[in-house]
């Protein structure tokens, strides 16, 4: 953006956000099944939202992809509170959306390595905007800690670290479809493939996104 406003890219140092240090700690067995059993339990292919429910989420669109996947074994989980939850609520209530979405509400930074551990894949959401062409949000890079396969739907600078890193997928925001067919697909891989998807994450994140690293 800078430079295309003229300034010289030999001045620009760029330095990323970075995962905290308890984001690579190991999750203890017994709490990630705990953490499973909530989220959704065996046989139920779970997505989690983790983070502030506001409108630059565009959590919409996930209500709306939440709806076209009713009946797909898949419940997609929002983990968090903000300004925008009262209005998803009645949305995904008049949108019948059912099992397909729950929303969890506030819960302690501890408990979050243990809830995405136990997740299938994590979502990161925004609304599209020329802000958005050089936003990673913070979480994505907690995320790629998790070791978990990622889902992107940014429109800019988080797609293509996740895409750039072989760590997930990325869709188009505000594509409800879009956003669906992806969940659909990281659904009809291996384990052991989303496993890959989540150590090639991790592993670049190790490298380059920790506190000390950054």
């Amino acid at each position: 953006n800078l430079v295309a406003k003229g300034v010289d890219g030999s001045r620009l140092t760029v330095t990323p956000g970075w995962a905290e240090d308890v984001d690579f700690e190991p999750v203890a067995p017994g709490r990630r099944d705990a953490a499973r059993r909530e989220l959704g339990g065996d046989g139920t292919f779970v997505v989690l939202f983790t983070g502030n429910l506001g409108v630059v989420q565009d959590l919409e669109t996930v209500v709306r992809a939440a709806r076209d996947l009713r009946g797909a074994d898949v419940r997609i989980a929002l983990v968090g509170d903000g300004s925008d939850r009262e209005r998803l609520e009645t949305l995904a209530r008049s949108a019948e959306v059912g099992d397909a979405l729950v929303f969890l509400g506030r819960r302690p930074r501890d408990e979050m390595p243990a809830l995405m551990a136990a997740a299938d894949a994590l979502i990161v959401t925004l609304k599209a905007s020329p802000l958005t062409e050089f936003v990673v949000p913070w979480k994505t890079y907690a995320y790629l800690a998790a070791a978990r396969p990622v889902l992107s739907a940014t429109g800019g600078a988080a797609d293509r670290l996740v895409s750039g890193v072989g760590a997930g997928l990325a869709v188009p925001p505000g594509d409800s479809g879009a956003l669906a067919a992806a969940i659909r697909t990281l659904q009809g891989l291996t384990p052991a493939e989303r496993d890959a998807m989540g150590a090639r994450g991790r592993a670049y994140a190790w490298k380059n996104l920790t506190r000390r690293a950054v």
